[in-house]
C-alpha cells in the first residue's frame, strides 16, 4: 500500500493534539474548558492512531504479509521495552516510594509507564494479538465484538484513573 499523505498529515496534527491530554491543559483555568478541550476535542487523536494502525495491518493481512506484521509487532515490543527501561532509569527513583509495593510499581511501569505516557504500545500489541487471529479467519463480527470489549475495558480503566486523580468521570 502506498503512503497516504492525508493520513500522514492527520497523524502529524493529531500527534500534536495528544500533548494536552498528558499536560492537563486548562485544568487550573476553567473546568468546562478543560473538559471540552482536553477530555473532548483532543481525545480524537488516540482512537485515530488505533484505527490507522488497524487499517494498515488489515491491508497487510489481506495481502498475506503476516511476516511484515510479525516484524512490526517485534519492533513495537522492542520500543516498548526501551521506553520502559528509559522511564525506569529517568523517573523510577522518584516514583518508586509512592507505590505500596514493588509489584504495583512494576505493573505500572510495564503497562502504562510511570508517567502514563506509554500505554499505547502495550495496548496496540495486545489488541493485535487478540484481533489478528480473528481477522485472519475472516470472522469480522467476532473481531468487532473483541474490539468493543477492548474499548469498554479501556473506558473503564480511564474512568478509574480519572476518579483517582479527582477528575469527575462524567466529564469524559
Amino acid at each position: 500500500m502506498k503512503r497516504n499523505k492525508t493520513i500522514d498529515l492527520l497523524r502529524f496534527i493529531l500527534s500534536i493534539l495528544v500533548v494536552p491530554i498528558h499536560a492537563d491543559l486548562f485544568i487550573d483555568v476553567s473546568r468546562p474548558l478543560f473538559r471540552c478541550f482536553t477530555l473532548g476535542l483532543v481525545r480524537v487523536g488516540v482512537p485515530f492512531f488505533f484505527i490507522v494502525s488497524g487499517y494498515y495491518m488489515k491491508d497487510r493481512l489481506d495481502r498475506g504479509k503476516t511476516e511484515s506484521i510479525r516484524r512490526s509487532m517485534l519492533r513495537y515490543l522492542r520500543l516498548w521495552i526501551l521506553f520502559i527501561l528509559l522511564d525506569l532509569a529517568a523517573t523510577g527513583w522518584y516514583f518508586y516510594p509512592t507505590f505500596p509495593n514493588t509489584f504495583a510499581f512494576l505493573h505500572k511501569a510495564l503497562f502504562t509507564g510511570l508517567s502514563d505516557a506509554y500505554w499505547f504500545m502495550p495496548a496496540l500489541v495486545v489488541s493485535q494479538l487478540i484481533l489478528i487471529p480473528v481477522f485472519r479467519k475472516g470472522r469480522i463480527p467476532a473481531a468487532m465484538a473483541a474490539g468493543l470489549v477492548l474499548y469498554l475495558f479501556a473506558v473503564a480503566r480511564i474512568r478509574r484513573r480519572r476518579q483517582g486523580r479527582g477528575i469527575p468521570a462524567a466529564g469524559m
